[in-house]
């Protein structure tokens, strides 16, 4: 049987690391087959990634190598960025170049963030769905004072659908980040699962902690369609033109003997816009608040909300998740 050939990460520290990982990403792409544009696709990504690494964070890697799949050859590439200075960088531009794409942060203890991306061979098939890709802008910053966020999210999207979620761990500190950190990490795992199941797996998984609010979104943009579910005070709204869907949620948290979740399962329009918030952000705000945002960039409209929503006394996460077409918002 043959083994996994195990991948050295390159270091990047600087620029000149940098320039060194968009050659080696330039051969590996070309070894596999991507045709030109993918591979103009994968580099540009690659530059992107590794300028977040030198600017935003102290230090990282990037490990990229082949994979295969039921006949489906492609490239895995992970990044990591330690000690990161802000987490407001806008990577819609890079995961709409990808099949799939995951960002979350690192576990506890451990600041900063781990991103992967997964680019198959011969995806460009004439399919209207495979025109538009999740967008999506998350600021997320701990209640003034603490060193440890309480607050954390999930966003992985790929093959024309989404599963993004936004979890408070109850209090604050290192317990609260324990518990969102736990309950993340079950999601990344079971990311196939139904709604229901994922919040039966967090319940258990988060039977040591103090327990969490959850709400988690999955969304569909080959069948127009949207499953919702949530447990607890995270915010769901769904933002028109002129007015909001407000997304129910089921009083309680996860953790102990947990509620069953209701999940809404709704028709999904491409116009629309969700998004989710923990308690750390104002509630009280309407669609036409923010219409002048509604033909921006997911991350840049996260960004301004946060500015006029945030509260001090909390820890606080905001995220804004849009479906938008390949040919807008090209950097």
């Amino acid at each position: 049987m043959n083994q996994r050939r195990v991948v050295q990460p390159i270091d990047i520290n600087n620029e000149h690391d940098a320039i060194g990982v968009q050659k080696a990403i330039t051969v590996a792409a070309e070894k596999i087959g991507f045709s030109s544009r993918q591979r103009d696709d994968i580099i540009f990504a690659v530059a992107y990634l590794a300028r977040y690494i030198v600017e935003c964070t102290a230090y990282g890697s990037v490990k990229f190598e082949p994979i295969d799949d039921t006949g489906k050859s492609g490239l895995l590439i992970c990044v990591i960025g330690y000690g990161v200075r802000q987490f407001s960088m806008d990577f819609s531009a890079v995961s709409q170049r990808f099949d799939g794409f995951e960002i979350r942060r690192l576990g506890e203890g451990q600041s900063g963030l781990s991103i992967t991306a997964k680019k198959w061979l011969n995806t460009t098939q004439d399919s209207r769905w495979q025109q538009y890709y999740l967008d999506t802008g998350v600021v997320t910053y701990a209640k003034p004072g603490e060193e440890l966020n309480g607050d954390t999210y999930f966003v992985e999207s790929g093959e024309g659908k989404g599963l993004i979620a936004v979890i408070d761990g109850l209090g604050h500190g290192e317990q609260a980040c324990k518990a969102a950190q736990n309950a993340s990490e079950y999601i990344k795992d079971h990311a196939d699962q139904g709604l229901q199941a994922l919040f039966s797996g967090v319940n258990k998984e988060c039977q040591s902690t103090h327990g969490v609010v959850m709400a988690i979104a999955h969304l569909d943009w080959r069948l127009g369609k949207l499953a919702f579910a949530s447990v607890g005070n995270i915010e769901a709204k769904i933002l028109k033109q002129q007015e909001k869907i407000h997304l129910p949620a089921v009083r309680g948290f996860i953790g102990r003997v947990a509620p069953v979740p209701k999940v809404v399962n709704m028709e999904w329009n491409p116009e629309w816009i969700l998004v989710l918030h923990s308690d750390g952000v104002s509630k009280n705000w309407q669609s036409h608040d923010f219409a002048y945002l509604f033909d921006k960039r997911a991350q840049p409209m996260a960004e301004h909300m946060y500015q006029k929503l945030h509260l001090e006394h909390d820890d606080a996460t905001i995220l804004v998740a849009k479906v938008s077409r390949y040919e807008k918002h090209q950097p």
